[in-house]
């Protein structure tokens, strides 16, 4: 039987004797057991030499170990046919790629790294103030991970009658029924149901060891000229080491997969701050930066994933290469009296190798999510900001930001389109109340996001967000050392589209709305 649309009517050729018409659901049953620790140590220290002109030396050390363990993950499909009398057969799928299977992972990453800045005073004759700085940082990270995949393939080879795959689906939360051990044979049985280790299968290898390295040095100088002129320059070498791979005893050795990055990079930077006016309340920045972008271990790792609750498929990219931006900002201030704020900026940000999330139809029809580096990409716009108080306790203030964007395609068939994850323009608007007298505190925040790609479409259509706008407030109260808080967000509740480009009626890729959230939470001060 072919899976079609959920709640599609279906005719009598899919339904058992006697019925004449349903609706058809593809039902996907997870259950799910995780275990997640962390653990994070953190020493530092900051000294100050009187005699050597009140130098300064800052230092840390941080230690930390992540992990999470889903020592039994089970999963069912099928086909449920509700008919028009309110009852419902169900149709356990043999031929379909979602067998029942079960799953074992555990993921440890350990993470050290280590920093040391000195800040050096300088005077000068032509100098209000100015320091030099210069330090070091080191960072080291492992990851291991280990995915065992057993599936019921075939014919699920449940043993009985047809009758036993009903019974396999009512008790699937039974430990007793599917237990929680597998062996190292590559076969076992739990229950009525014999499992076969899918492991170093195309698709299903989640077994793999990754380590970073990273290491830079800076020097820095922050200069305020007797004109008021301040200056901010200085320049940082960062060396990258990534490796990732296969581990090889849970993969077939043609599907063996590596991933190497070896840089090291110069990244300078500039800002210059000078006051405007007779009374120096306004400001006019100009800053430059030099800066990279690494992948993460996830976007990084050469294997694929589903997640268990969306059901989207996620792969890794072994290729994926360091992204460079070249970012400069323009910006203009004022300050009017202690807490008004108005404020125009413009920027603009070169990027060379940007990381974009692809999605492709390559996983029987299903949507397949990675990530590629496109070429080129540019991000430019202009931002308006004003802040303002309403008398002792209340200030109201906005922003709204315009974003023009472009990047590359990611294959010469393909046209160039805006870049992922930014809007056209965003709107922001907030209002609050803090009143220190009595310890009350409370605001409210009104937030508009423009339509945005999501999706770079690697052979399908792109895939955009459409428009959304949301509501939070928050308030708390302070009493004595304790401070409770409550927090509401997305109050409106507006549905969450992404829809197909190209298309004149914004055709679905999936729609849902993900509810309003609250938190209370209290804190004690000591």
């Amino acid at each position: 039987t072919n899976v079609v649309e959920a709640g599609t009517p279906v005719g009598s050729f899919n339904l058992p004797t006697g019925r004449e018409s349903a609706l058809e659901f593809l039902n996907i049953t997870s259950l799910k057991h995780s275990v997640k620790e962390l653990e994070l140590h953190q020493f530092k220290g900051k000294h100050v030499f009187p005699g050597l002109s009140e130098m300064k030396l800052n230092w840390s050390a941080n230690f930390s170990e992540t992990s999470e363990d889903n020592p039994d993950q089970r999963n069912f499909t099928y086909l449920k046919y509700a008919y028009p009398d309110g009852d419902s057969d169900f149709l356990y799928l043999s031929e379909n790629p979602k067998f029942p299977f079960k799953s074992f992972d555990e993921l440890l990453d350990e993470k050290t790294n280590f920093t040391v800045d000195i800040t050096i005073p300088l005077t000068h004759p032509n100098l209000n103030s100015g320091e030099m700085k210069l330090g070091a940082f080191t960072s080291e990270s492992d990851r291991h991970s280990i995915g065992r995949y057993f599936s019921a393939t075939g014919s699920n080879r449940i043993v009985g009658n047809t009758d036993s795959k009903i019974e396999f689906f009512n008790r699937f939360e039974e430990t007793v029924w599917i237990d929680q051990t597998y062996s190292t044979d590559g076969e076992f049985r739990s229950g009525q149901v014999v499992f076969t280790e899918q492991t170093s299968r195309q698709g299903n290898v989640q077994s793999y060891e990754g380590t970073e390295a990273i290491d830079a040095v800076y020097l820095m100088s922050d200069l305020e000229f007797t004109n008021n002129l301040r200056l901010i320059f200085g320049a940082r070498v960062e060396s990258t080491q990534m490796d990732v791979a296969t581990v090889d005893d849970f993969v077939n050795q043609a599907l063996r997969n590596t991933g190497n990055i070896q840089d090291e990079n110069w990244l300078p930077a500039v800002q210059m701050v000078y006051p405007l006016g007779e009374d120096k309340m306004q400001n006019l920045r100009f800053s430059y930066g030099k800066t990279l972008a690494r992948p993460t271990f996830r976007e990084f790792s050469p294997f694929r994933v589903e997640d268990s609750q969306s059901g989207e498929i996620y792969t890794g990219n072994p290729d994926l290469e360091l992204t460079f931006t070249d970012n400069f900002d323009l910006r203009w201030e004022w300050f009017i009296g202690e807490a008004d704020l108005i404020a125009f900026g413009v920027y603009y940000k070169d990027f060379k190798n940007p990381i974009v999330q692809t999605v492709s139809s390559g996983v029987n029809a299903n949507p397949l999510y990675s990530w590629e580096n496109a070429d080129s990409g540019a991000i430019s716009g202009a931002e308006f900001e004003v802040r303002k108080s309403l008398g002792e306790f209340w200030s109201v203030g906005g922003n709204v930001t315009y974003i023009d964007s472009e990047i590359d395609p990611l294959d010469a068939e393909s046209s160039g389109t805006v870049f992922e994850g930014q809007p056209e323009y965003i709107f922001n608007l907030n209002a609050g109340y803090n009143n220190p007298d009595t310890g009350w505190s409370a605001n409210l925040f009104l937030n508009h996001v423009a339509e945005t790609l999501r999706f770079v479409g690697d052979i399908v259509p792109n895939i955009f967000e459409d428009a959304y706008s949301s509501v939070d407030v928050n308030a708390s109260k302070s009493i004595g050392k304790w401070t409770v808080k409550f927090t509401a967000k997305n109050l409106t509740d507006e549905e969450k589209l992404f829809f197909y480009d190209g298309t004149s009626e914004k055709a679905i890729y999936e729609s849902w709305k993900p509810g309003p959230s609250y938190s209370l939470s209290a804190s004690y001060r000591y």
